[in-house]
């Protein structure tokens, strides 16, 4: 949904990472606070939506940080 991968995938291909060839080697993990209470509230799309944009600001603060 988000284009991202999810923690469970992080925690499972660390060990394969972690090799010389791959150093330095970076993770930026978060949470969104609120996001049960965006489900609850105003449903699972806009609970979705929220992730969707909190991913895309992820990826273009990545981008400009090259």
């Amino acid at each position: 949904m988000t284009g991202l991968y999810n923690r469970r995938y992080i925690e499972e291909s660390l060990n394969l990472m972690d090799s010389p060839e791959n150093l330095p080697l970076c993770f930026l993990m978060g949470d969104v606070n609120g996001l049960k209470i965006t489900n609850d509230v105003f449903s699972h799309v806009a609970g979705d939506n929220l992730l969707i944009s909190v991913a895309d600001n992820f990826k273009k603060s990545a981008e400009s940080a090259i």
